[in-house]
C-alpha cells in the first residue's frame, strides 16, 4: 500500500538538517522523499507571509532572482530549523509594499540616504578588519498596510556574502537566496547548538552574542587546538568557500535545483590568532573571518569592482584575476562569468589543499 507523502514528516521533522541530507545521499528514492520534505517544511511563501502579501511574495522572489538579494538574520536561522514563528527583522537590497522611515541622523528622503552610502566603490582596502566593514548603510523600513511590522535594508559595500561573513559568531551565518537556503556552518549551528565567537567585545557585539546564548546557543571563545587542527571538522577547517562539502545548501523549489546561485564559490579563511594552555590542554582563541577583495574590476584597472566576491586569501584572488584576464575580453562581464571562474578556482584548490592536509597527517 502507498501512503502519502506527508506520512514522512513525522520522522524528518525529528532529525536535523545534517542527518536528513546523509539520509538523502543514500538512494535516489531517500533524496526524493527528503527534497519533497523539505519543500513542505521550508514553505518560504508561507513563512514571507508575515511581511508581504500573497500577491507581493512572487514579486520578492522576483526581486531576489533579479537582483542578487539575500534574507540573513534570525529569519534566516529559524527559516532553515523549520521553526513555526517568525521572529526578528531580515535584511534585503530593496522593499516591497513599504515605506522608508528615516533613522535620527538620516535624511527624510530614502534616495538621498541611499546616496550617502554607495556600494561597489573603489578603495585601498585589501582585506576586512574590523565587524561590519562590508556594511555600506542600514535602513528602517515600515509594512505601509501594518505599521507595526518593520524590517530592515542593509546595503552591501561589496557582496551580500561579505556581510555575512562579518557577523558577530557563526550561527548567523545562514541565508536564503532566490534558489535556496544555505548555511556555512550548519553541523555545529544546528546539531550541535555550538557558535564560534569572532570578534571582540564590544556592547553591540555583546547584545548580540547574549541573543544567541538566549536561545540556547553555547558560545566558544576557544577550541581545543586538537579540534581547531582538525581539518573535517567546521571550526577546524581553515580554508572555505560557499559550496563546499560542509557547506549545506537547500534549493526551496524543484525549479530552482540547478539556477545559478551568485553567493556561490566565495571563500574565507577561518584563523586562530592565539594559543594558551590549560591544564595541559592546548586551546586556540581569538578566531577571525578573513577575506580578500578584488577592489578594482579584474579587466579594467582603475574601475570598480562590480563583482563584488571575497576570496580567502591572496593567492586565490590571483588565480581568480589571471584567469578572468585569460578568458575576458570586455568589461561587460556578467555574474555568470564570474561564478564558472570562482567555481574552477574554488574546486582546485580545495583539491590541493586536500592533499596537503593528507600528505602532513601521513608524515
Amino acid at each position: 500500500m502507498l501512503l502519502p507523502s506527508t506520512c514522512d514528516d513525522a520522522i524528518f521533522s525529528c532529525l536535523n538538517p545534517q542527518d536528513i541530507a546523509q539520509y538523502a545521499a543514500a538512494s535516489r528514492t531517500t533524496y526524493n522523499q527528503c527534497r519533497d520534505f523539505y519543500q513542505r517544511a521550508y514553505d518560504l511563501n508561507r513563512a514571507l507571509s508575515r511581511y508581504f502579501s500573497k500577491g507581493e511574495v512572487a514579486g520578492f522572489r522576483q526581486m531576489q532572482r533579479s537582483t542578487g538579494l539575500v534574507i540573513s538574520g534570525s529569519f534566516a536561522l529559524q527559516r532553515i530549523r523549520v521553526s513555526p514563528q517568525c521572529g526578528g527583522g531580515f535584511e534585503l537590497p530593496r522593499i516591497l509594499g513599504y515605506e522608508y522611515r528615516k533613522r535620527l541622523t538620516q535624511s527624510p528622503d530614502f534616495h538621498t540616504a541611499l546616496a550617502m552610502h554607495p556600494t561597489l566603490t573603489r578603495d585601498d582596502k585589501d582585506a576586512a578588519m574590523y565587524p561590519g566593514e562590508g556594511i555600506a548603510g542600514a535602513f528602517n523600513f515600515v509594512k505601509i498596510s501594518e505599521p507595526s511590522t518593520i524590517i530592515q535594508l542593509i546595503t552591501a559595500r561589496t557582496s551580500p556574502v561579505d556581510i555575512i561573513l562579518g557577523f558577530h559568531s557563526t550561527a548567523v551565518m545562514n541565508m536564503i537566496t532566490h534558489a535556496g537556503a544555505v548555511s556555512l556552518y550548519p553541523r555545529e549551528t544546528f546539531a550541535n547548538n555550538r557558535s564560534l565567537r569572532l570578534w571582540p567585545s564590544s556592547p553591540k557585539i555583546d547584545a548580540g552574542i547574549q541573543k544567541y546564548h538566549q536561545r540556547g546557543f553555547t558560545i566558544n571563545t576557544q577550541i581545543s587546538a586538537a579540534e581547531s587542527g582538525n581539518n573535517k571538522r567546521e571550526f577546524g577547517r581553515s580554508y572555505r568557500f560557499v559550496g563546499d562539502d560542509m557547506t549545506w545548501v537547500l534549493a526551496l523549489q524543484r525549479d530552482s535545483e540547478q539556477e545559478k546561485d551568485d553567493v556561490m564559490w566565495q571563500s574565507w579563511t577561518l584563523r586562530f590568532n592565539a594559543t594558551h594552555t590549560l591544564a595541559a590542554h592546548a586551546y586556540n582563541e581569538d578566531a577571525r573571518v578573513i577575506v580578500r577583495y578584488l577592489k578594482e574590476h579584474p579587466l579594467a584597472a582603475h574601475h570598480p569592482d562590480t563583482i563584488g566576491y571575497t576570496f580567502a586569501d591572496v593567492s586565490i584572488r590571483k588565480a581568480f584575476r589571471d584567469l578572468v584576464a585569460a578568458i575576458g575580453t570586455t568589461t561587460d562581464w556578467t555574474s555568470y562569468d564570474s561564478n564558472a571562474v570562482a567555481e574552477e578556482i574554488c574546486q582546485t584548490v580545495s583539491k590541493t589543499r586536500q592533499r596537503d592536509v593528507k600528505r602532513s597527517t601521513s608524515d
